[in-house]
C-alpha cells in the first residue's frame, strides 16, 4: 500500500524532482531550476537545506564509509556540490555545509552520480567520466567506454562491487569492477529506440525501459534483471 507523503507546504514550495537518494534514515531529493535540496528522516516530514547554485539538478547521491557524504550535480555543469551528514539518531543534512569542487571536465551533462568500495564516480551522457577517493575533495579523469553512434549514457550505480551504467538508443550496459576498466555486455532484444535506467537491489541490477518515442504511453515499461559473474 502506497501513502502520499506531500513534501511542499511548511515553507518548502512545490518542486519538478529529477533524482532521490536514500541511505539509512535519510532521504534527499533534488530538482530542477531550484536551489533547494529537500530531505526528510522519516517518509513523512520533510525540510530543506540550500545548495551553493541553481541549477537543473539531475543527481544526488549519499555514501562515504559511513554514509556521511551527500553530493549533487546537474546539467551544463563543470562542478560538482559536496555536503555533510551528521550521524546522531535523527541524522540530518548540514545546512549551509556545501562545497563546490571543479570537476576539470567543462561544462557537461551529468547523468550518474554513485559512491561504492572508496570511491565516488561521476558519468555525463557523451561517457566523460571522473572519479575521487577523497570524499570529493579532488577529482580525476576516468574513461568509460565511449558512446557509439547516438548513444548517451543515462544513468550509473553501484552494488555487489561492481559499477554498472546504461545507455539511451543502445542494446548493452557498461560495466567495471574498479571504476578504472570499463566493459561493456549485450542486451538480449532491439532496444535501440529506448532509453534504459538502472538500479540494484538484493544482488541483483534492474534495468528499466522507458520508451522516449512514446513519452505519453502508460503501459508496456520492460525491465530486465541480470546479475555480474
Amino acid at each position: 500500500m502506497w501513502t502520499q507523503r506531500p513534501t511542499s507546504g511548511n515553507n518548502i514550495a512545490a518542486q519538478s524532482y529529477t533524482a532521490f537518494s536514500k541511505s539509512g534514515p535519510i532521504l534527499a531529493a533534488v530538482a530542477s531550476a531550484t536551489d533547494t535540496l529537500v530531505f526528510s528522516n522519516d517518509g513523512a516530514t520533510f525540510d530543506t537545506t540550500t545548495l551553493p547554485a541553481t541549477n537543473n539538478w539531475t543527481r544526488v547521491q549519499i555514501g562515504g564509509l559511513n554514509d556521511d557524504i551527500i553530493m549533487a550535480t546537474g546539467d551544463n555543469n563543470s562542478d560538482i556540490y559536496v555536503g555533510s551528514l551528521t550521524t546522531s539518531n535523527d541524522s540530518t543534512i548540514v545546512a549551509g555545509n556545501w562545497t563546490t569542487k571543479a570537476l576539470g571536465t567543462g561544462n557537461k551533462n551529468w547523468v550518474g552520480l554513485a559512491y561504492g568500495a572508496g570511491k565516488w564516480i561521476a558519468i555525463a551522457t557523451d561517457g566523460t567520466t571522473v572519479i575521487s577517493t577523497d570524499s570529493g575533495v579532488s577529482w580525476s579523469a576516468g574513461s568509460a567506454v565511449t558512446p557509439g553512434g547516438a548513444e548517451e549514457y543515462t544513468d550509473l550505480i553501484f552494488g555487489s562491487n561492481a559499477w554498472v551504467a546504461s545507455m539511451k538508443n543502445s542494446d548493452r550496459i557498461i560495466y567495471s569492477a574498479d571504476g578504472s576498466n570499463w566493459y561493456d555486455a549485450a542486451l538480449l532484444g532491439d532496444s535501440t529506440t529506448n532509453a534504459w535506467k538502472v538500479g540494484y537491489t538484493q544482488g541483483a541490477f534492474v534495468l528499466s525501459l522507458i520508451h522516449i518515442s512514446e513519452p505519453t504511453r502508460q503501459a508496456e515499461i520492460s525491465y530486465a534483471v541480470f546479475c555480474l559473474k
